[in-house]
């Protein structure tokens, strides 16, 4: 395997950044132009100069196997492989080991702060998770690579602040005009638009939810599928991969289409990796999931994808696209089947065609133009990066006046002609502006405009989005605030009050954090909301959830403990809605949802062998100096409790837990039973 021009390239950047002494360097590429190729290439070359143990970080088992599989192509066996992760733990010492973060977050103190001489931080906008962080900052490699597409988190975290800036860039606009992706044929399966008269309603009128009731008629799952059938004839040798809103509906469509396979988080691992073996090798030709095949899941043979799950989320949607887009032999484009019909999606779509006309530098290119062919068939203009279609007829007046009106509703206004404005603002005062004089600037969209179009209501999310500095017109930054309720809240265990807050010396003002915050509001709930914390005066159950709101509340979730929660630490936890909206929005019990997601439930009992706790055990002593006390334990979160260890040993007392670790026991104990 020899590396592409452009991963050539990235890995000059990477040559470059060590020959400026610099310990690490930040990657961005869009799914599918292999990060982890440029990785295991840049350690080869490094253990080409000098020998060194390597380290390969990710969240998810499934991309650690992958990776192992690539480093082992580029590299060879003349290097040692191994796990460490929740059901494989290579404790010998092997020249590249593959950890979790969620193992790591435990066992980081069995070895030595410069113990390998590389690292690889793979999906890297989760480094900022209060359980991978630590471990992130723990190591002191003599060179740390931090690999993304999706660089922006969702609350707002810089992920610059632990890598610095990008070394190399290559985004999935950028890519798509390059023609280092597959070429698109998106298709939007909405032809028929009912109530079209509406679309000349004023736009003070009319809301998007409005617009999404009145104009867009659902499909039927039966109609869907009959559909889906008569597309992929197209398509020679058809890999479909469907992307369903749970796993009742993956599993309702299944049974409606032949040849295809189910996988969700119900099934066992072996079983979901051999039913992703079978659709690589062509065994099954369509593969239907909720949201496990989102991130670092490697099936280049994809070369249809059908989207029946409405998101919010603009991460979410391109890294579902991303499936596709994977260059492949015999592979010649990726069609899009789109049955997602609501003015949100659309935007989405029209962001992705807009960014890559203008990553190609041609303002005139035409996606479809009508009456050029035969009888007024419709004919592409060029041969197109991206194809976009409304199945069934061509962007008509009807389509074109949607656009119009969506953006009428959203108040003439743009994400792209608002961050503009913005950027002209700075430019003019020579920083970044506040609040109140965009608030004055009669040339500039109203501040209502503004939260609206970027839905938020925190000034500096906003200026965040827009990639500037952010500002206080109180002397003291709006991420320094947020932090100081956070820290609070965790101190606390819960969100802290007004009082509270005025009453400790080391936090601002309540009025600080109300006019840097939210101004125009002096409620501290409305505070609390902009801080990422639970309402005091709004009890969980009253609040209303879309599923994706709760499935990012659990990402977080997980991401600070290293492990999927349980019904008590969803109930202690402020920021989360409680167990029962969540059973209530998803339609299912708890250990359903968790597995719906990808993950097992936490069950410490099953999860620790007798080897693992003695092993933490022994690396608690070895970071107390002493033999660890039921004290210890319970002051340590990251250890199992005192009943896992009892049941793992057999045993009833703690002394004779430490006894078979071999440790010496401090003194004699009471019965803790």
């Amino acid at each position: 395997m020899q590396p592409l021009s452009y991963q050539s390239d990235c890995l000059a950047a990477l040559v470059e950044c060590r020959r400026k002494h610099r310990q690490k360097a930040l990657v961005v590429m869009a799914t599918g132009l292999g990060k982890t190729v440029v990785s295991a290439f840049d350690v080869q070359r490094l253990l080409t100069e000098a020998p060194g143990r390597v380290l390969y970080l990710c969240h998810q088992n499934d991309i650690l196997r992958q990776a192992r599989e690539t480093f082992e192509e580029i590299l060879g066996d003349s290097y040692s492989y191994g796990y460490f992760h929740g059901t494989e733990k290579h404790l010998h010492k092997v020249d590249v080991l593959f950890a979790s973060f969620q193992t790591m977050a435990t066992w980081r103190d069995a070895f030595h702060r410069d113990e390998f001489r590389y690292v690889v931080v793979d999906e890297v906008h989760h480094a900022h998770a209060a359980t991978f962080r630590p471990t992130v900052e723990y190591f002191t490699p003599e060179f740390l690579v931090g690999l993304t597409a999706t660089p922006e988190r969702a609350d707002g975290l810089d992920i610059t602040e632990l890598f610095g800036k990008p070394v190399y860039e290559l985004g999935l606009f950028k890519a798509l005009a390059q023609d280092h992706l597959c070429e698109v044929d998106y298709r939007v399966m909405t032809d028929e638009i009912q109530n079209a008269g509406v679309l000349d309603t004023p736009a003070g009128k009319l809301s998007i939810a409005e617009l999404n009731r009145t104009i867009f008629i659902p499909k039927r799952d039966e109609e869907i599928v009959r559909i889906i059938g008569e597309k992929v004839k197209e398509v020679q040798n058809p890999r479909v991969i469907v992307f369903c809103n749970s796993i009742a509906h993956a599993e309702r469509m299944a049974a409606l289409m032949p040849h295809a396979a189910v996988v969700h988080s119900k099934l066992k691992h072996d079983e979901k990796r051999r039913r992703l073996d079978a659709f690589r090798r062509g065994d099954v030709d369509t593969v239907l999931t909720v949201d496990m095949l989102n991130e670092g899941i490697d099936i280049p043979q994809a070369n249809v994808i059908v989207f029946l799950r409405s998101t919010g989320s603009k991460t979410v949607f391109l890294q579902q696209l991303g499936r596709g887009l994977r260059k492949a032999l015999g592979k010649l484009k990726v069609l899009v089947l789109d049955f997602v019909a609501n003015c949100e999606r659309i935007e989405m779509i029209d962001e992705l065609v807009q960014g890559t006309k203008q990553a190609l530098g041609d303002p005139s290119l035409t996606t479809t133009d009508r009456g050029d062919g035969e009888d007024g068939d419709e004919v592409p203009t060029q041969r197109s990066t991206l194809t976009l279609t409304l199945d069934g007829m061509a962007f008509d007046e009807r389509v074109l006046k949607l656009f119009d009106v969506i953006r009428d509703v959203r108040g003439g206004y743009t994400k792209e002609i608002l961050t503009q404005q913005l950027l002209d603002k700075a430019r003019e005062l020579g920083r970044t502006p506040t609040h109140n004089e965009v608030a004055r600037d009669q040339r500039m969209a109203s501040i209502r405009q503004y939260t609206t179009t970027f839905n938020t209501t925190s000034w500096n999310k906003i200026l965040r989005q827009v990639g500037l500095a952010l500002t206080s017109e109180w002397g003291i930054a709006a991420e320094e605030l947020i932090q100081q309720i956070a820290h609070k809240a965790t101190l606390l265990g819960r969100s802290p009050t007004r009082k509270e807050v005025n009453d400790d010396p080391n936090m601002a003002s309540s009025i600080t954090f109300s006019r840097t915050l939210t101004p125009g509001s002096n409620r501290w709930d409305d505070v609390l909301i902009v801080a990422g914390q639970q309402p005091i005066g709004m009890p969980k159950s009253t609040r209303e959830y879309t599923q994706d709101e709760l499935h990012e509340q659990l990402l977080r979730k997980i991401d600070e403990l290293g492990h999927a929660p349980s019904l008590q630490e969803v109930s202690r936890d402020t920021n989360m809605a409680d167990p029962a909206t969540f059973e209530k929005v998803y339609g299912m019990k708890w250990r359903e949802i968790l597995r719906s997601l990808g993950y097992e439930p936490n069950s410490a009992r099953y999860t620790y062998t007798l080897d693992d706790l003695k092993a933490m055990l022994l690396a608690m002593a070895q970071r107390l100096g002493s033999t660890p006390s039921v004290n210890d334990l319970k002051k340590d979160s990251a250890i199992p409790s005192l009943p896992v260890f009892l049941r793992a040993f057999g045993v009833k007392r703690w002394n004779e837990v430490i006894l078979i670790v071999g440790l010496t026991p401090n003194r004699p104990e009471r019965s803790h039973q």
